[in-house]
């Protein structure tokens, strides 16, 4: 997301500091400062906290994330805004989340482009890769008929792989529930939404 990187960085000024997970006031904090609804902040800590982060609510180079063997998802927390001190901070990650929710489909789609190959084309060994965390119990035959399927049908120039103008083209041809599905992976890999993860 480097392109876009100055919509989900935190001016200083408006950085909460000086509070704590432990603080009652931390999710309260956060949803006052990012403008939005408490339960959806509530959430968002939640998959945080499963991603690492520490007692002081960020996520680092030895949270537990980086440990895991799922690349696809360490690819896409690198491409968010990390501080110089090579740390995630809940606020950071929240912003995304709201800027997300809240921006327009065809600049998601060249967010979601670049987030899925690090703004590479996308050839159907990528392809198979990121299916496999969205359906992490279908078969590889399966995986790589699908990866095939959309690379062929996407691939209009018959090169072999899908850059930034097809595979926004193309998604916007798939029916929303279809491609809602391929995209509604979660952030956290499958061997890690059961761990309750303790603070670094």
């Amino acid at each position: 997301m480097g392109a876009y990187n100055a919509h989900f960085t935190v001016e200083s000024h408006k950085q909460i500091k000086n509070l704590k997970p432990s603080n009652p006031q931390w999710i309260f904090k956060h949803a006052e400062a990012c403008g939005m609804p408490f339960a959806e902040v509530v959430r968002c800590w939640r998959r945080f906290v499963l991603l690492g982060a520490n007692s002081k609510g960020m996520l680092t180079q030895q949270s537990k994330i980086w440990q895991s063997e799922d690349k696809f998802v360490q690819q896409v927390l690198r491409q968010l805004p990390w501080n110089k001190k090579h740390q995630l901070s809940f606020q950071s990650y929240l912003k995304v989340c709201a800027w997300f929710k809240g921006t327009e489909p065809l600049i998601k789609l060249k967010v979601i482009y670049e987030m899925l190959n690090n703004g590479k084309p996308i050839t159907s060994d990528i392809l198979q890769k990121i299916l496999k965390h969205v359906y992490p119990d279908d078969e590889q035959e399966n995986l790589e008929k699908m990866a095939d399927n959309f690379v062929k049908q996407a691939d209009v120039n018959k090169l072999g792989y899908v850059d930034e103008e097809q595979f926004i083209d193309f998604t916007k041809k798939i029916p929303f529930e279809e491609f809602a599905a391929v995209l509604s992976f979660d952030i956290i890999p499958i061997q890690m939404q059961n761990l309750n993860l303790e603070d670094d």
